[in-house]
């Protein structure tokens, strides 16, 4: 029999969302996570939005150190999400994973769409997650392709 939370997940997932990786640096440690829940919020200011799970393992250090950015990924990149959606293992993620560092310190994972870099300007709490609104410190354009979708619990592209 099918839960309420069940029935709300699937109609949930009929909106198909783009893809993106959060990640942060906090105490020398790098850590992500795969989101489709990130908005714009304005562009004066530049300010953004991402729900986080207060169980997921980046929650606490995005938390503690204020900063994240958010790396959209393409079609090709499927495997990236899937990677860093997974709860297991996480200091095994970045072995192999080329990014670099703009303002904040947070990771820029390289060959994404286009990335922000983020400085949280608060948090507000939600149910079992916590939105973190964020002041885009600094954002770019990176490689051109398709966009890595999600619609009814899998992976598309426009294509």
């Amino acid at each position: 029999m099918e839960t309420a939370r069940d029935a709300l997940r699937r109609v949930l997932g009929t909106y198909a969302t783009g893809v993106s990786i959060v990640m942060t640096k906090s105490r020398g440690a790098i850590h992500g996570l795969t989101v489709n829940s990130f908005t714009s919020v304005s562009l004066e200011p530049p300010l953004i939005l991402v729900c986080i799970d207060r169980l997921n393992a980046t929650y606490p250090l995005i938390k503690e150190s204020g900063i994240f950015s958010v790396n959209i990924l393409s079609k090709i990149q499927e495997s990236l999400s899937r990677l860093f959606s997974d709860p297991g293992n996480k200091s095994s993620m970045l072995q192999g994973l080329e990014y670099r560092q703009e303002v904040t310190g947070a990771p820029i994972i390289m060959g994404v769409l286009g990335f922000l870099d983020c400085s949280v300007e608060a948090t507000y709490p939600a149910g079992d997650h916590d939105i973190f609104l964020a002041k885009v410190e600094k954002f770019g354009l990176g490689e051109d392709g398709d966009p890595l979708l999600y619609y009814r619990g899998g992976y598309h592209g426009l294509r």
